[in-house]
């Protein structure tokens, strides 16, 4: 008994010694909230996590979404060899990404190669951090032995500025998402040399190319032309700006603190700058439904222009909300719920409690029609159809006759939506009172599309002066009459009305090409540039096959 008791005593001890000390150093574990030390010692004065987000308020910008590529090649159809333009060495881990989503496909190794499985022609971005970001046509069937060359420019040109972030009483803050608003344009662009192709063309892809999402990771500001854009960077990251000028800085964190701040980026500067952070206020109110609706549960609360974070606050089942962090000041803002009408309400100065947003009902009413295949008009059952009005989005399905009942909120235009598997999206503006109309719908498949005579095909070979065949030539089909798409009176079709296919194809790694089109008649395959080619005729409904050109 007596030995279980000094067991006992002895656990003790232990659990309280590794709880009270740190890694067995001997040393006291830091307090979690520490309290402000003396001036001039290295002790953060103040704790880096402030007042937090309150329940129900989501900082959206914290998100981490990655992109995966979809629809890519089960094998490599294409490469690149990235190499350093002034050096002429090979770039080890550039990102290739698409440009038409920011989707990553892989990263250079030390060869500076880069394998692609492109299922076709595309354009492309290599991004790395500190040159200027570079456009990639891709050539459709280059390989490891004959890889496309893309040379990487150093950004030596940009202004440059160094943020660091700093909490109530000194202590660093790790994160902050900033956003750069122009106060005062500058003058004058970065002195980039106009005698040489290579390094112009490269600041002009790079300025293209700073807005799209293949730079969402990469910290370029390009000024009024995308001062909405914000930035998620770690504390001490360095910002490129594409040209000079005066900015207020708006800057926030998960945490709870903000910032707002003026800074002036001059051409050929490299300084670092220093963004003081406070902690953030807040307002707080009620939605609730006029004329006795009782509280708007679900309403949702954002920011008018927006803030840093992106912000966005649901309001409880007792129509509550709490929305911040903010600087003081004026704010308005911007109140949605389904079924009601958009409000926005302010200006109000922040902190503020005890707000009473109303909101109104929207008049609802019912739009019916039926979703059919073109041509033919027959029924496409379980067809997609939503309704995206002023007081929300509403959802239906269509029934096994196509046929469709989706209620509609307010009394303005909206977009109406179609989409089923096989068939071509469409999308048109709809007024709430229009009587039932049928809404038709081009099939996806080239093959169906062929079978009911709504296109034809030409296909074959692009071969060189050899009989060798020739990749990644772009095929071009010159119609002797082209018909114009036909518009039907009184509707507003957004997208999916025509079939709208290109007129161009691209030959694959063994020279072969397949060009679908809707312009019948006779006319001229042309090769690459030429002006002249090869005359055939496009039939609705069937292959022309055998085709050989030469560029």
């Amino acid at each position: 008994m007596r030995a279980l008791v000094v067991l006992l005593l002895l656990g003790v001890a232990l659990a309280v010694y590794f709880t009270g000390f740190a890694d067995g150093a001997g040393g006291p574990m830091p307090d979690p909230t520490p309290t402000p030390g003396p001036t001039g010692t290295s002790a953060p004065a103040m704790p880096t996590t402030g007042p937090g987000l309150p329940a129900g308020v989501e900082a959206t910008r914290t998100r981490i979404e990655s992109k995966a590529a979809e629809g890519v090649a089960t094998t490599a159809t294409a490469c690149i060899r990235v190499v350093d333009n002034a050096a002429n060495t090979p770039v080890l881990g550039a990102a290739v990404r698409r440009v038409k989503d920011g989707s990553e496909l892989a990263f250079t190794d030390e060869r500076g190669l880069a394998s692609l499985p492109l299922p076709g022609a595309e354009q492309l971005a290599v991004v790395l951090d500190g040159y200027l970001l570079r456009l990639v046509p891709a050539q459709y069937g280059t390989d490891e032995k004959d890889p496309q060359e893309v040379r990487l420019v150093r950004d030596d040109w940009s202004p440059r500025r160094r943020f660091s972030f700093v909490g109530p009483g000194g202590a660093p803050l790790p994160e902050a998402f900033v956003r750069f608003r122009v106060t005062a344009p500058g003058s004058g662009a970065p002195p980039v040399p106009r005698d040489d192709a290579v390094l112009r063309r490269a600041w002009t892809e790079h300025v293209m190319l700073a807005s799209r999402p293949v730079c969402s990771d990469v910290a370029v500001q390009l000024g009024a032309y995308d001062e909405n854009r914000v930035h998620r960077l770690a504390d001490g990251a360095e910002v490129r700006f594409v040209g000079a000028g005066e900015f207020t800085i708006e800057a926030a964190t998960a945490s709870g603190f903000v910032a707002r701040a003026q800074v002036r980026i001059e051409l050929r500067q490299e300084a670092a700058f220093r963004i003081d952070f406070v902690a953030g206020v807040f307002v707080a109110g009620t939605v609730s439904v006029l004329e006795g609706g009782g509280p708007a549960a679900g309403a949702t609360v954002a920011l008018a222009g927006g803030d840093p974070l992106g912000l966005l606050a649901t309001a409880d089942a007792a129509g509550r909300f709490q929305f911040g962090p903010l600087m003081p000041g004026p704010v308005t803002l911007h109140v949605l719920a389904p079924g009601m009408a958009p409000r926005a309400f302010g200006p109000l100065t922040a902190p503020a409690t005890g707000l009473a947003i109303e909101l109104q009902k929207l008049q609802q009413t019912l739009l019916r029609g039926h979703v059919r295949e073109l041509p033919g008009g027959e029924p496409v059952v379980r067809a997609t159809v939503v309704w995206a009005g002023a007081g929300g989005a509403h959802q239906v399905f269509t029934g096994a006759d196509g046929a469709f009942v989706v209620p509609v909120d307010g009394k303005d235009p909206a977009r109406l939506l179609i989409q089923a598997d096989g068939f071509q999206a469409r999308a048109e503006f709809v007024d709430p009172g229009a009587q039932a109309m049928d809404y038709g719908l081009w099939p996806a498949d080239p093959a169906r599309r062929l079978e009911k005579g709504l296109t034809g095909v030409l296909q074959g070979f692009v071969l060189d002066g050899n009989g060798r065949p020739l990749p990644n030539v772009n095929v071009r089909w010159r119609p002797v009459t082209r018909s114009a798409p036909a518009a039907v009176p009184g509707r507003r079709v957004l997208e999916g009305g025509t079939l709208a296919l290109p007129l161009v194809a691209v030959s694959d790694a063994a020279g072969a090409f397949r060009l679908e089109t809707d312009q019948f008649g006779p006319g001229q395959l042309l090769c690459g540039a030429a002006q002249n080619g090869l005359e055939t005729q496009a039939i609705a409904g069937k292959v022309v096959d055998g085709l050989r050109l030469q560029p």
